[in-house]
């Protein structure tokens, strides 16, 4: 297939799937290792980068002095040394992206609204995001992954001198690379990627095992368990439960989270899956006994929804980037902004992963007159108390918004089927071009979702925090009983 033809989200997915069924990928091994299901997104996501559904993630370029400072802190930092951590029930595991919050405080999301469920007898354990993590964390108990980072960084080194493929390996891999062209389009060095992550394996695995040994823990809780699994691999040897919370939108499309065929046996998934509410499941064959997905809620949610319901609404449009299609966001903006009435103003919310590089990335904005908002300042539940209308194409914050009572208009770019199940609610108001869009804005209504509260209850389960600290402490009950 020609690179320069551009392929349908829904068709690359089912052509995918059929890929890997047709290879036995699953199945097959490198080095005695079932490498697929751990490299298996990351290629996906470079096919939908190579096919225009997804922008290169905008991380910007680190620092020297940012990475040295990862590397003495990361060493000399005993106080966060993962290391030094005394025996605790409950372990998470969670990376480093928190919201700045009122309290002045950088909250973890996922953890913070429920940490006080564990009684103190626990200890979360965090990832850098580029190099780096907050001050002023809200988490009491934590310690960060560095360490490890970094001790295995320098293993790898010295591994990578004695680490080849066979004759036999390496030909499979040149068929496998060779078809992922001729399918796909993508031109990849197939070898160099699976090399690097057994080397990381190699030299990571241990120093997982060592740490969960030290600190036997009776539960492991974690978010985004993909890019986790060497880890899992770990707890599943060690027979510790593993539950993963729902982090954001999933779909039969994230290839994260969807497992169609009984061929495709990923074995470094969670145990368990809590998932926001049961329409978020819906048609997701996940690599898991059904019994063990768990609609429990979003506390979060429930916490700012409770803190901001109060606040007086504005003529206010808020429009949300996403980091996979901003570019296009930005079009839509400059089509719309000088073409409403009815004085509504414009407030266009960038994403997190945009923050630091969008001067740089999308330099007609800084001209816009147009309300940016690079930071967590203010916070996205303040901008959707204020606001009237929504924006947006498939990111948790718009279906947050509209559970907020927003009204709320999707666009119909790449990545708007992972809201299908929402569609056949018709929970939204659909559009494809900018002008569609100034129609339906322009027209005279109220903007007001019907039956708000029947809405979130589909989309958010109520009494979220008290739904799972029951179903952990039936978790804990069933293999206290093992």
């Amino acid at each position: 297939m020609s690179a320069s033809i551009k392929k349908d989200h829904k068709i690359i997915v089912e052509e995918f799937f059929n890929f890997e069924e047709e290879n036995n990928l699953f199945a097959k091994k490198i080095k005695n290792v079932r490498f697929w299901e751990f490299i298996r997104f990351d290629i996906y996501e470079q096919i939908l980068i190579q096919h225009n559904i997804l922008d290169k993630r905008p991380n910007g370029s680190i620092k020297f002095s940012t990475k040295l400072r990862f590397l003495i802190n990361g060493v000399f930092n005993l106080r966060k040394n993962p290391y030094l951590v005394k025996q605790k029930k409950v372990v998470i595991i969670s990376n480093a992206r928190r919201n700045l919050l009122n309290d002045g405080y950088w909250w973890n999301i996922h953890f913070d609204p429920i940490i006080d469920i564990f009684n103190d007898d626990y200890m979360l354990f965090e990832f850098p995001f580029m190099f780096s993590h907050n001050n002023n964390i809200k988490t009491s108990n934590i310690r960060f992954i560095d360490f490890v980072i970094i001790v295995s960084n320098f293993k790898k080194i010295f591994l990578k001198r004695r680490m080849n493929f066979s004759d036999p390996e390496s030909e499979f891999l040149s068929d496998i690379e060779l078809q992922l062209h001729l399918k796909f389009g993508i031109k990849i060095n197939l070898k160099f990627i699976i090399l690097n992550f057994l080397l990381k394996r190699e030299s990571i695995l241990n120093l997982y095992s060592k740490l969960i040994r030290r600190i036997n823990p009776k539960i492991v809780i974690l978010t985004v368990s993909y890019g986790k699994e060497i880890l899992i691999e770990v707890l599943k040897k060690l027979n510790i439960p593993i539950v993963e919370l729902q982090h954001g939108v999933i779909s039969k499309y994230v290839l994260a989270y969807s497992f169609p065929s009984n061929s495709m046996i990923k074995l470094n998934f969670p145990d368990y899956f809590f998932s926001f509410s049961n329409i978020w499941t819906q048609g997701i064959y996940m690599p898991l006994l059904k019994e063990n997905i768990k609609d429990v809620g979003f506390p979060y949610f429930d916490l700012q929804f409770n803190n901001n319901r109060q606040k007086g609404r504005k003529k206010q449009i808020l429009i949300l980037s996403q980091w996979t299609i901003g570019s296009k966001m930005i079009d839509l903006l400059f089509k719309i902004k000088d073409n409403l009435r009815d004085g509504y103003t414009i407030v266009y919310k960038l994403h997190p992963y945009e923050f630091s590089n969008w001067r740089n990335l999308y330099p007609e904005l800084v001209k816009s007159n147009v309300q940016i908002i690079e930071s967590n300042q203010p916070d996205i539940y303040q901008l959707f108390a204020e606001s009237e209308i929504l924006i947006g194409v498939y990111s948790t914050a718009v279906i947050e918004g509209l559970a907020f009572g927003l009204k709320t208009f999707i666009y119909e770019l790449p990545g708007v089927e992972h809201l299908e199940i929402f569609f056949e609610k018709n929970l939204f108001t659909r559009f494809k071009t900018g002008d569609e869009l100034l129609t339906f804005l322009n027209q005279k209504n109220d903007h007001v979702v019907k039956d708000i509260n029947d809405v979130r209850e589909l989309i958010f389960r109520s009494e979220s925090k008290l739904n799972m600290q029951q179903e952990i402490k039936k978790i804990l009950a069933v293999h206290d009983s093992d």
